[in-house]
């Protein structure tokens, strides 16, 4: 390990609070992370809210796709119970509110997922991130899209299957957002030859992260960033 990867907390510290709320972000900065990475998906009313699924059940007490609720609705939803009664009431945030607290206090990577390229771009414009903001998408046709809005923008591909990189550069990427399973000596090289750098997701096992971070990748997602943290901070000591 020439350099020591970022640390990303997944969807804030989703092992320890309720992944893509708040408090999983103020979770995550408290046990270390650099960064981190949440989802963005888009209300009836084409707001942008902080929710991993395509459907509201599995985090919040509504029930139904999130395209199909207007935001006011979906904030009136508690987010947080499924995880730990002491989260009752914590709603799912807006994407505003995220850009608003992250901009001074750490880097924020945004999933977006099925949003329309050009709008995010302009929101994005709004906020002067000091602290560094990439946004990852799933398709490099919205990477392009996006790429066309804006130029300047740091953008990621989230791959969980192989494509030749060459490819991934060529559309506008610095980054990929790899599965863990893809992750070995030689992925590491074609990203190197292809100019890209590579965050490794999801890592929380200290064997993982510190078999992940011997390859030398940018960063490292994972749902526990005081795990990732503490095992990069041992592989350090034995150096």
């Amino acid at each position: 390990m020439t350099k020591e990867p970022i640390v990303i907390g997944h969807r804030g510290a989703s092992g320890l609070a309720p992944e893509n709320t708040m408090p999983s972000f103020e979770r995550a900065l408290a046990e270390g992370a650099d960064w981190v990475e949440c989802d963005v998906r888009t209300t009836k009313d084409d707001r942008f809210v902080i929710i991993h699924d395509a459907s509201l059940d599995r985090t919040t007490s509504g029930k139904g796709r999130v395209r199909g609720w207007p935001l006011h609705k979906i904030r009136a939803l508690d987010a947080g119970s499924w995880f730990h009664p002491r989260y009752r009431g914590e709603h799912v945030p807006i994407l505003e509110e995220v850009l608003d607290w992250a901009k001074e206090r750490m880097g924020l990577l945004l999933d977006c997922k099925g949003v329309d390229s050009k709008v995010i771009a302009a929101l994005l414009k709004r906020f002067q991130m000091t602290k560094g903001v990439v946004v990852a998408f799933e398709t490099l046709a919205d990477i392009r899209k996006f790429r066309a809005a804006d130029p300047k923008t740091p953008v990621a591909l989230t791959l969980a299957k192989n494509i030749p990189l060459p490819s991934v550069a060529k559309a506008g990427c610095q980054t990929v957002d790899v599965k863990s399973s893809l992750w070995n000596a030689a992925y590491a090289e074609k990203a190197r030859q292809a100019g890209l750098s590579v965050n490794v997701w999801t890592v929380n096992l200290e064997r993982e992260i510190q078999e992940a971070a011997s390859l030398d990748p940018h960063g490292l997602i994972s749902d526990f960033p005081d795990r990732a943290r503490r095992a990069l901070t041992l592989t350090a000591s034995k150096v």
